[in-house]
């Protein structure tokens, strides 16, 4: 979501009724887009942001009630995420170090004039575009998950070093709890052929298949490797059930032949001509 085009809500902490005056003409001329509300203390906010989304907060660090520490520390406990911009006249070292411990996202300095606010504006822009994005590709990871584990064969992936840093249900189902793999070296889990698989597949650049044993033999499975500029996406689909109906079919085939042929035996037994009584 592009906040040049959709609204942006932000809340503008200060109490200095001159300094919301100023952060209201300015941004909303250089940022007609912010969804700005001005208010003079923590205590506003906090009740204002109960009624609703914020995408930002923007707030002074001197106030009589609450400080911006404080009122950073508190948004932390229920939002990790929100961004948070300290604007503010103290430009202490000691301030600042703290704000960043408590997880200030930034951190602008008041100045003369209203080039301060600018800036302001265009931080916001910036965090809440990052944030949306931020959101976007967790939603998006969400969704590609929910399908993996749709999926009844095995999916991993493989950082670099060949570590697992994802498995899917099929996969965790075939090859134990994700819990119990993180960081695990996968070709241990098959035989050494399937190092040499990844390898190829990532030495050319091209997808690589091959076949292996599970369990001592008792389980096929074929194995697929796609190569990626992070690491290695894992396809594991288990042959077994299908070889399974595979062996009952020619068990079928083989009785269905046996029957054919005794059919015919008996057939043409039933179809000579019985020799008259004597």
């Amino acid at each position: 979501m592009d906040p040049t085009i959709h609204p942006t809500t932000v809340l503008f902490v200060d109490d200095e009724a001159g300094i919301r005056d100023i952060a209201t003409r300015t941004l909303g001329e250089s940022h007609p887009h912010l969804d700005l509300t001005t208010l003079a203390s923590p205590e506003a906010a906090f009740e204002h942001m109960e009624h609703g989304d914020v995408d930002c907060v923007v707030t002074d660090y001197a106030m009589p009630e609450m400080d911006g520490l404080d009122f950073l520390e508190a948004i932390r406990r229920t939002d990790p995420d929100l961004p948070v911009v300290f604007f503010t006249g103290r430009g202490d070292e000691v301030v600042a170090s703290e704000a960043i411990t408590a997880g200030v996202t930034d951190y602008i300095l008041k100045e003369p004039g209203t080039r301060a606010f600018e800036m302001v504006g265009a931080r916001v822009d910036n965090l809440v575009r990052v944030r949306r994005a931020e959101r976007r590709a967790r939603e998006t990871d969400r969704r590609v998950r929910e399908l993996l584990d749709r999926i009844s064969d095995a999916v991993l992936s493989l950082d670099e070093d060949g570590r697992v840093t994802y498995l899917n249900e099929g996969a965790e189902r075939l090859f134990g709890s994700f819990d119990d793999l993180e960081g695990a070296d996968l070709p241990s889990l098959l035989d050494g052929g399937f190092e040499r698989l990844v390898e190829e597949a990532r030495t050319s650049g091209l997808s690589r298949s091959q076949e292996f044993e599970l369990d001592e033999g008792d389980r096929s499975v074929a194995v697929t490797a796609y190569p990626s500029d992070d690491g290695m996406s894992v396809f594991v689909q288990d042959l077994t059930p299908l070889q399974s109906r595979e062996a009952e079919i020619e068990r079928l085939r083989v009785r269905l032949g046996d029957s054919e042929s005794k059919f015919r035996t008996l057939k043409t037994k039933l179809s000579r001509p019985v020799p008259p009584n004597r």
